[in-house]
This record gives structure tokens, C-alpha cells and sequence, in this order.
């Protein structure tokens, strides 16, 4: 298990190294995430490699995310990063909470490597609530490299607040 919290500005909340052989898969609690600049998505970028962090923005990340609510959806192929909430507002009572599933982060074999998030926020640039469920995958990890970690960040600005726990999920017998 892994945990970072923040309660002061930082560009992004990082665990660069929490996907380890212990487990296949992983599921991650993010909790009253906050962001500091109006109307910004948060985005999903996993890292690969070592205990650095290299980014994988090189990689293609393929997500569709739905609202519940509408027929909206959203979705990007070949992207460089994965959006778990769009048009997020800043400022008091404006939250991010949910939960990402991480499935076999460690395969080098592309396409193996798939998630999928659930997440809600209290304001979606003046729009109200928004909540989103979001399906994503590598069909291609460029040099065949294992995912290592991740980190969470604003599309532009920082993260204001938010406690982001990651458990290994015990692998079958």
C-alpha cells in the first residue's frame, strides 16, 4: 500500500514506483482531490522503467469516458495522457473523489495493460455535478516497457488538496 496526501500546491501527486511483482493488479482510492485553476481536466499518465518516473506521454493511451447521466461521451485514441474528469472548477467546494482499477500494469506484452475509473466531482465548470466512468488501455506500450507507477495531474496549474491510496490487490491462488 502506498499513500500521498497534499494540502498545499504541487504540480502533480506521483508514485513513481507502486506497481510491484508482489501483485497483478491494483485499485486506487483518490479522495477530495482539488485543483487550482478553473475549468481544467485531470489527467491519468502512467510512468514506466525504474523508481524515476519516466512519463510515458509517448505511449498511446486509448480511454472513452461516459456521463451517466446524458448521452455524452468522450473519448481519445492514440492520447498522450488518460482524462479522468473534464472542465474541473477550482476553489471551496469543488472536489474530485474516486476509484481506479489497475489491471496487470507490469506486462510488457501491448495491450495487456487496461484500467478502468470511476470518478465524481462536485463541479464541471459551472455545469454541476459530474460523474464519469472511464475505460482505458495501451494497445501499444512503445518499447514494450512495464508500468512502474503513476501520477495525477491538472491539465494546466496544480493540485491544491487530495489523498491518493493504492492497494495490490492479493493474486489468485
Amino acid at each position: 500500500m502506498a499513500t500521498t496526501t497534499t494540502s498545499s500546491s504541487v504540480g502533480t501527486l506521483t508514485f513513481a514506483s507502486c506497481f510491484t511483482s508482489t501483485y497483478r493488479n491494483y485499485f486506487a482510492t483518490i479522495e477530495a482531490l482539488q485543483i487550482g485553476t478553473d475549468n481544467k481536466d485531470v489527467n491519468l499518465l502512467f510512468h514506466y522503467g525504474d523508481s524515476n518516473g519516466n512519463d510515458s506521454t509517448n505511449h498511446n493511451y486509448s480511454s472513452i469516458m461516459r456521463y451517466p447521466s446524458t448521452t455524452d461521451t468522450a473519448q481519445e485514441t492514440n492520447g498522450n495522457d488518460i482524462k479522468l474528469v473534464q472542465a474541473q472548477n477550482s476553489g471551496a467546494g469543488n472536489f474530485m473523489s474516486g476509484t481506479i482499477y489497475f489491471f496487470n500494469p507490469l506486462s510488457t506484452t501491448d495491450g495487456i495493460t487496461a484500467g478502468i475509473a470511476h470518478t465524481q466531482s462536485s463541479s464541471n465548470a459551472g455545469a454541476g455535478a459530474q460523474m464519469t466512468i472511464t475505460s482505458f488501455n495501451m494497445p501499444e506500450s512503445g518499447s514494450n516497457s512495464a508500468y512502474t507507477g503513476f501520477q495525477l495531474s491538472a491539465q494546466s496549474g496544480n493540485i491544491e488538496n487530495g489523498t491518493i491510496t493504492v492497494y495490490g490487490i492479493v493474486n489468485p491462488a
